[in-house]
């Protein structure tokens, strides 16, 4: 699968045991938030990860969602549509947002 959306910087933190990986968006070099891995974030679509947001495990964004602030989302959690997450937000689990 080929990621025009984001590349990884290089940048890593280790939070409880887990490699998270800071993200930049390629087509204008805006620095986003971490991610575990590519599986939780889409490649296509307008989702974005920012600030100290970070989202991993099983967890994914898609759609036009946007996670910011110092969020954390883990978990089977599914961010999608239009949903907006910040501040000190923490979803974990099974849950589901979207709108």
């Amino acid at each position: 699968m080929t990621n025009d959306k984001y590349e990884f910087t290089g940048e890593t933190k280790l939070v409880f045991g887990v490699t998270y990986h800071r993200i930049r968006r390629k087509c204008d070099g805006v620095l986003g938030g971490w991610i575990e891995s590519e599986k939780n974030l889409a490649t296509s679509g307008k989702a974005w990860i920012d600030g100290e947001a970070q989202i991993g495990g099983k967890a994914w964004i898609g759609g036009e969602a946007q996670i910011g602030g110092e969020a954390q989302i883990d978990g089977e959690a599914q961010i999608g549509g239009e949903a907006w997450i910040g501040g000190k937000a923490w979803i974990d689990g099974e849950a589901q947002i979207g709108g």
